[in-house]
């Protein structure tokens, strides 16, 4: 995946077009939302009634928001896990939220590096190779988004993807509407 990535970042093209974020959404919630019931842990989604667009690959999009929904789902043990999106004056804020084992202060500036694996997850049987957040950057970056995160340890953890706002909603006046609706 990130060989893939690399390539495309090198020939400046991913097959961007313009879709409806809330489509990967439902695909996300359609992928793990079993997974997330089997555990016995609340899904939480929160998407606007309107209309959010974004110009990007939608494939590498869905990567980026599996890798987060698959490590909030592996490392959390009760509570939740929640999927987000807000159009805002910026843009599009993707957000994944998990009431799991959060992220030591000291490990957070090294979660973004290849390999890279905490000191709580690398004993764990499903933790993986530690390439799911680097993939994750370098797809938000690709795209010419952002990605935050904010994390207590035993808490949980908040991953924001913010990509921009595509050029009919930025010229439109349609970014920052909100209809919330809650499933």
């Amino acid at each position: 995946d990130l060989t893939r990535l690399e390539k495309a970042r090198i020939a400046g093209s991913h097959q961007s077009i313009t879709f409806d974020v809330r489509d990967l959404i439902s695909t996300m919630v359609e992928r793990y939302g079993g997974r997330i019931q089997s555990k016995q842990l609340e899904f939480r989604i929160d998407v606007p009634d309107t209309v959010v667009l974004v110009d990007g690959n939608q494939e590498q999009l869905e990567q980026a928001v599996a890798n987060l929904l698959e490590n909030a789902t592996d490392y959390t043990e009760q509570g939740h896990v929640g999927i987000e999106i807000r159009a805002e004056e910026e843009g599009v804020r993707i957000s994944v939220t998990d009431s799991g084992y959060g992220i030591p202060d000291n490990e957070i500036r090294n979660i973004w590096k290849r390999f890279y694996r905490g000191k709580r997850v690398r004993g764990m049987t499903h933790a993986g190779y530690g390439l799911g957040l680097s993939i994750v950057k370098e797809i938000v970056e690709l795209h010419n988004g952002r990605v935050m995160v904010s994390s207590v340890e035993n808490q949980g953890s908040r991953f924001d993807i913010i990509l921009p706002a595509t050029k009919s909603q930025s010229t439109n006046g349609v970014h920052g509407a909100h209809g919330d609706k809650r499933n």
